[in-house]
């Protein structure tokens, strides 16, 4: 049958399929815009409308090869002490002193490779001009996402500080309702890294189960394994049956240094000897206490595969200051207990990290990065007084503005009384990454003159940015941008965290 012969709706139908736009088309009476017969008002530029919010990595100084060349890890030495062993200074008439004996520690990090890639299809590049350059802007969203895995790893990489096995929980019975009467129940915990309360999310991971481990399959045909952030499963708890009054649990485990988070397993099966098969995943807290008011939701049990395997550190990460300061500074975890005010405009919390920097370093820190629950917690414990006065607050009235009252307020730094030649103003920033209910204290500025020290910590660089465009294979480009870098801390005694926050 010639298209001739073909009646008009046939052949509009058959037009339709050809150019792939099969739809009804649109009759109205006279031309209104349900005819279709309008312009597409597209305008440009295409929008980059996600945050890239990166204090630390804006901050801290990038310092590339200063020797010949770089090798694959950056090494540095320090002395600790000109008095290792506290000799007494006094000497007697006509005689000398015992040798002094120094204390020299070596220091070695290595070079890590980050790098994000991406690709843009011929026609997807040919289709979008004349409104925006596809490759650039996936080029440029690419730089941006390097930034904020940079980001994510100056506060909580982790290559070097394993959690091993999570320590047993303890069990107790609480007043309250929520469980129903002689109902048995112990529990089991994972301990999670900064990197893994991000990886893991803690509303999925409670859905779905935590990611012991991952396989990545990268642009080149090879695979990645990942590793997930969190320590060994711990031990089942002993069993307690509710009754009574008591139809709630209070689960409790020893904090861990390095963790931020943690994976609770509740076993309500077993009566006794119970068993990791049975303990179904129920909650992820912010302090290593959970307190149990039902049976969990979960599907997935404490003998999961890989649960029993520490996987808590990633060899293709650098150390962040939080493992640092679990490492080599001060690691304090509040068991979800709330600041503390002094009713003075002062934290009891935050004066004890200072006055313990001061005391053993004689130093004190520049900036406390906070997440959002701790920027509101700080503030109320800083206006908290006794009996319900504020203790740090004042109205100031503008004569200008008569009539007119702001409420609300803002913390942006805190009084240090631990300082040479008086008080210190430190800076308190909100950070986006930073994981609930905790706090990083970060010294920037050199505290001792004479020690020939540039930087308090940089970003030593192997090879600073750089992007490659690869071979084409087919119809399209791909091309990545990477950098080899590492966090060298040169004070890092001097970094302190606090966790387990109670959030506001």
């Amino acid at each position: 049958m010639s298209l001739e012969r073909l009646d008009q709706g046939t052949y509009a139908s058959l037009a339709a399929a050809a150019t792939g736009r099969l739809r009804k088309d649109a009759t109205t009476q006279g031309i209104t815009t349900a005819l279709g017969m309008v312009f597409y008002d597209l305008r440009p530029p295409a929008y980059l409308l996600y945050p890239v919010n990166t204090p630390l990595r804006n901050s801290i100084p990038r310092v590339g090869k200063v020797n010949a060349g770089v090798g694959t890890a950056a090494h540095w030495k320090a002395y600790l002490s000109p008095n290792a062993t506290n000799n007494f200074a006094g000497v007697a008439e006509g005689q000398r002193n015992a040798f002094l004996s120094f204390q020299e520690k070596d220091y070695t990090a290595a070079y890590k490779e980050i790098g994000q890639e991406t690709f843009t299809t011929f026609t997807g590049q040919f289709a979008g001009e004349g409104f925006t350059d596809p490759m650039a802007d996936s080029q440029t969203m690419v730089l941006h996402a390097i930034m904020l895995s940079e980001e994510d790893m100056l506060i909580g990489g982790n290559t070097s500080l394993q959690l091993g096995t999570a320590p047993t929980p303890t069990v107790a019975l609480t007043t309250g309702t929520g469980l129903a009467s002689s109902t048995n129940v112990s529990v089991a915990v994972v301990a999670i890294t900064p990197w893994g309360w991000r990886f893991q999310g803690a509303s999925a991971a409670v859905a779905n189960g935590l990611t012991p481990t991952m396989t990545r399959n990268n642009a080149d045909g090879t695979t990645t394994t990942v590793y997930g952030g969190i320590s060994a499963i711990s031990a089942m708890s002993s069993v307690v049956t509710t009754t009574g009054s008591t139809l709630q649990v209070t689960a409790k485990c020893a904090a861990v240094k390095g963790a931020v988070a943690y994976a609770w397993y509740v076993n309500t099966t077993d009566a006794s000897a119970p068993t990791l098969a049975n303990a179904k995943i129920a909650a992820i807290t912010y302090a290593p206490v959970y307190v149990i008011k039902a049976a969990a939701t979960g599907t997935q049990n404490g003998a999961a595969t890989g649960l029993s395997t520490d996987n808590s550190t990633n060899p293709l990460a650098f150390d962040g200051f939080f493992t640092y300061a679990a490492a080599s500074g001060t690691y304090t975890d509040l068991g979800g207990a709330a600041l503390t005010s002094n009713s003075d405009g002062t934290i009891t919390e935050i004066e004890t990290i200072l006055e313990n920097i001061w005391n053993n370093y004689q130093a004190t820190v520049d900036t406390i990065y906070v997440p959002a629950d701790q920027l509101l917690a700080i503030s109320r414990a800083i206006l908290a007084g006794t009996g319900g006065n504020p203790s740090a607050f004042r109205i100031q009235l503008d004569q200008a503005q008569q009539g007119k009252l702001v409420g609300g307020t803002m913390v942006v730094s805190y009084l240090s009384k631990y300082a040479m030649g008086g008080s210190k103003t430190i800076d308190i920033k909100l950070h986006p990454a930073m994981p609930p209910g905790t706090m990083l204290f970060d010294i920037s500025t050199n505290p001792y003159p004479q020690s020939r020290l540039g930087n308090v910590r940089e970003i030593m660089t192997q090879r600073d940015y750089y992007s490659l465009l690869y071979p084409i294979r087919t119809r399209r480009w791909e091309y990545g941008t990477y950098v080899h870098e590492v966090l060298a801390h040169r004070l890092p005694s001097l970094t302190a965290v606090i966790t387990g926050a109670a959030l506001a």
